[in-house]
């Protein structure tokens, strides 16, 4: 039975506790805060950039909850996936963990992989190749796919 399915009186207005004492209520709390609220410290990353959450979610944490799912795990937090510049909406959240959350970041350099686009690290992992060497090869002015599909040349 889901913590949300117990019939308390508290939480009778929307499936979790009132006052957030659950972790996808708190969720839910900081996407309002960091996209729509101008005086939070987030908001020029959030909000500030046109991100937002979707109407259905904004003022229904149920809503939020029947499309996002309770948490897995206490290691995973909300992620905006596959589009990291997309809105908080359904089909755009998923629960991650730390490790998928930061090869999700801006900053983080992708290529195409296996028909997909990764994080570099993920290649250079599967192809037992330094990010270090593909990272120099790519700063150099090659592309990021020829950096990974050559070879590591071992000098004397």
């Amino acid at each position: 039975m889901s913590r949300f399915q117990k019939g308390h009186k508290t939480n009778i207005r929307h499936g979790a506790s009132i006052g957030g004492s659950t972790p996808e209520y708190q969720c839910w709390t900081d996407i309002k805060t960091r996209c729509l609220k101008k005086t939070s410290k987030a908001y020029p990353y959030y909000g500030g950039r046109g991100i937002t959450i979707c109407e259905k979610w904004k003022n229904d944490f149920s809503a939020f909850l029947a499309d996002v799912g309770e948490r897995p795990s206490p290691k995973h937090t909300i992620d905006r996936f596959p589009d990291n510049d997309g809105n908080y909406e359904p089909g755009n959240v998923r629960w991650a963990t730390r490790a998928e959350q930061i090869h999700n970041r801006r900053n983080t350099r992708k290529v195409l992989f296996q028909g997909k686009n990764v994080a570099l690290s993920v290649a250079c992992k599967a192809l037992g190749l330094t990010l270090k060497l593909v990272t120099s090869r790519i700063d150099r002015g090659w592309s990021p796919e020829r950096a990974i599909s050559e070879p590591a040349r071992w000098r004397r």
